[in-house]
C-alpha cells in the first residue's frame, strides 16, 4: 500500500547517508531573521529538547494550512480476505473506470491486493486496499467503497447475502476518510520551507510527484530530479500507467504461448 512509499524513500536516502530519528515529535520550529521581511528556518526542536539544524525543511501540507477543508477528501478502505481475488495471484492492482458502479459516474477507483510475501499478513490471507475521491461530504467512506468490494469478492463484510464460494470471504473491513489539504492554501513562514501533500486517490500519485519535483527545484535549481539509476529504477518522469499496461500485455502474451 501507500506505506511502501516512505519505506522506499528511507532505503534510497539511507544509501545517500540520511539519518532517521523515530518516535520523536517536533515541538518548535527555529528561525533566524536574515532581513526585515525574510526569515529562514534553521532547525527544529524536539519534545525531548534536542535541536536539529537544517538548511531546508519539508513538511506536510496540513502543517501550515489555514483552510484544510479546501483540499481533497479521499475515501479509503482496508479489507482482510481469506483468499486471493485472482487464483494463483498474490499482488494485483484493480482499476475501476468511471461508470463501473452506479453513482460513481465521474470518479475512478483503485484497489490493490497484497499477500504474505509483502509481510503484511499471515500466509493464506490477503489485504485489499481501496481508494476513491469523496465528492459528497454526507457520503461515508463505506458507502463509497463497498460496491467495489462486492464486485471483487461477491459480498461485503457482515453481508447477509449468500456468498459465492469461488471468491474470497471478507473477514474484516475498515473504511475511513482522509483529508488531503491543498498545499496552495499553506502560508509558509520562511522561504526555505516547502510543503507537500500525502498520497492522493490517483493511480500513480502524479500530483504528489509534481509537488515533490517543485520542492526539489525550489531548493536545488538546475539539478536533475531523481536521476535515473544505473540499476534501472523507474523515474517519476516515466509513464507509470503505460508501464503497467506494457507489463500486463507481456504477461498475457507469455501466458497465451505457454498454453
Amino acid at each position: 500500500g501507500n506505506g511502501d512509499l516512505p519505506q522506499a524513500f528511507c532505503r534510497t536516502a539511507a544509501v545517500k547517508g540520511a539519518t532517521y530519528i523515530l518516535s520523536e515529535a517536533v515541538s518548535e520550529l527555529l528561525f533566524e531573521e536574515k532581513e526585515r521581511t525574510q526569515k529562514q528556518c534553521i532547525g527544529v526542536r524536539l519534545d525531548t529538547g534536542q535541536v536539529l539544524g537544517c538548511k531546508q525543511l519539508v513538511v506536510s501540507s496540513a502543517t501550515f494550512s489555514e483552510e484544510p477543508s479546501n483540499g481533497q477528501v479521499i475515501s479509503r478502505g482496508v479489507c482482510i480476505l481469506d483468499g486471493s481475488i485472482l487464483p494463483e495471484e498474490s499482488q494485483v492492482l484493480f482499476i475501476f473506470p468511471p461508470n463501473s458502479v452506479p453513482e460513481h459516474e465521474s470518479r475512478a477507483a483503485r484497489a490493490l491486493q497484497v499477500g504474505s510475501s509483502c509481510q503484511v499478513c499471515p500466509r493464506g490471507k490477503y489485504l485489499l486496499y481501496l481508494a476513491i475521491e469523496n465528492t459528497m461530504e454526507e457520503k461515508s467512506a463505506r458507502t463509497d467503497l463497498e460496491p467495489f468490494v462486492q464486485l471483487l469478492c461477491g459480498s461485503s463484510f457482515n453481508s447477509r447475502e449468500s456468498h459465492d464460494h469461488t471468491r474470497p470471504t471478507v473477514l474484516y473491513a475498515a473504511y475511513y476518510k482522509e483529508n488531503v489539504p491543498d498545499p496552495r492554501s499553506s502560508i509558509l513562514p520562511a522561504g526555505n520551507i516547502a510543503s507537500v501533500s500525502p498520497p492522493d486517490a490517483t493511480i500513480d500519485f502524479g500530483t504528489v510527484i509534481q509537488e515533490a519535483r517543485a520542492s526539489f527545484q525550489k531548493f536545488y535549481p538546475g539539478a536533475q530530479f531523481f536521476a535515473p539509476d544505473a540499476a534501472g529504477i523507474v523515474s517519476p518522469d516515466d509513464d507509470i500507467e503505460g508501464l503497467i499496461l506494457e507489463q500486463v500485455m507481456e504477461d498475457v502474451h507469455a501466458h497465451r504461448y505457454a498454453e
